[in-house]
């Protein structure tokens, strides 16, 4: 497994994505100080005293507030009958030209409006409603604008609203329509994202290969992408995945000579580890390993690299070792990010160990802790197992039922 990359949201990788306009509110004012209220004021009545002073005002010009108001109805009720005798209508000025500053310089009226709205509709994850929007916009007339604006737009929307697990249908149309928006204009400044998304469609859908081209098509064809640094760590990551340690190490170190700063560094250094343990060589890979600790302790990148060392020790049939590594882990990290895979590991080393029982904890609390992860399937699996093997088969019939319930379809699950 060491060939796994960390794990990172995706939406990371598609760092094209366009400025967001941040609607600026007026800040409240501070309340005053009890001084400056008084000198802004006078000398203020106590409030009860103040509320009487209005409430005898009201009964004084009681009388006199009736009187106007019966007139005011006379007057209104009068213009109503005159206006309605004499069928009068309200003569509403026709809208002159757009200025630019209104319109856009080259969109039509309203356009712009549309496109705004559409944007904040993605940003809010209402997806498909972005898309219904989008699909208005695009049918009309563009004007001199960019024609392939709303299109990228209802892309993203698109790419927003799919599913992690996808029908091939659903693929091959994100897909064609994909082709046809980037083909349609090869320099248009949002098409290295669109190769991104096509980059993450083709993954899902368990074809690396393809994935690789999507993010190769960035490195080469776009210099100035903003994303170009995140696609050239996707391709070590998937270099590793097709077993190509030579490639991953190619790409690794383009990375760092091309975005020395670049925030993939780290995670990248992490893949040359995993080549190095592709290619035989755990001791670089331990070095490397290292290297990245000292300077990454928190979050998944840190459970990344002490799950790695771990794992050089436990595979290397040191288990002790693993034990005192992924224990120091979860006595000193101050975040639980990652640490899932932490558990597992922790589990593995156990029985490893022959402590079946402690093996047992470990998996219940993963499960626990951890319901919505990724190794929640598989720990469900393992503990099963681990219960056959302690002599409850009743408790292990049941933690499987358990599993088919909560992940019906997932073929580990199935197949355990």
């Amino acid at each position: 497994d060491l060939d796994e990359a960390v794990e990172e949201p995706k939406a990371s990788i598609a760092s094209t994505k366009r400025t967001k306009t941040e609607a600026s509110s007026s800040a409240a004012a501070p309340e005053p100080a009890v001084g400056e209220l008084g000198g802004a004021l006078g000398d203020a009545k106590p409030r009860f005293e103040t509320v009487i002073v209005l409430a005898r005002a009201l009964r004084a010009n009681a009388a006199r507030a009736a009187a106007s108001l019966a007139a005011g109805l006379a007057v209104g009720g009068m213009v109503y009958l005159i206006m309605n005798s004499n069928q009068y209508r309200v003569v509403r000025a026709e809208p002159g030209p757009r200025t630019e500053t209104e319109a856009g310089p080259h969109a039509p009226a309203g356009l712009h409006a549309s496109i705004e709205q559409a944007r904040l509709a993605i940003d809010s994850g209402m997806y498909p409603q972005a898309m219904a929007m989008l699909e208005e916009i695009i049918a009309q007339p563009h004007g001199e604008g960019d024609p392939l604006e709303a299109e990228y737009l209802r892309l993203e929307a698109w790419f927003g609203s799919m599913p992690a697990q996808m029908t091939d249908d659903e693929t091959a149309g994100f897909l064609g329509e994909a082709d046809r928006v980037i083909d349609a204009d090869e320099h248009h400044s949002r098409a290295p994202e669109a190769l991104a998304w096509e980059g993450q469609v083709y993954e899902r859908s368990n074809n690396a290969l393809a994935a690789r081209s999507a993010y190769r098509r960035i490195v080469t064809d776009y210099d100035d992408a903003t994303n170009r640094d995140a696609a050239m760590y996707e391709l070590a990551r998937l270099d590793l995945k097709l077993k190509d340690p030579g490639a991953a190490e190619e790409h690794v170190n383009a990375l760092f000579g091309e975005y020395p700063g670049s925030a993939y560094g780290p995670r990248a250094q992490l893949l040359a580890g995993d080549a190095s343990v592709l290619r035989g060589d755990t001791e670089q890979a331990r070095r490397i390993y290292l290297d990245v600790a000292a300077g990454a302790r928190e979050g998944v990148l840190g459970a990344a690299v002490y799950e790695r060392l771990a794992r050089l020790s436990l595979d290397g049939g040191d288990v002790d070792g693993a034990l005192e590594i992924l224990n120091r882990r979860l006595e000193t990290a101050t975040s639980v990010e990652g640490n899932d895979r932490i558990f597992s590991l922790l589990a593995r080393a156990h029985r490893a160990k022959g402590d079946l029982e402690a093996a047992r904890t470990v998996l219940n609390e993963l499960i626990d802790f951890f319901p919505d992860s990724e190794l929640a399937p598989s720990a469900y699996v393992e503990l099963g197992q681990l219960l056959f093997d302690l002599g409850s088969q009743d408790d292990a019939l049941r933690l499987s039922a358990q599993a088919v319930s909560r992940f019906p379809g997932n073929v580990a699950v199935l197949k355990g």
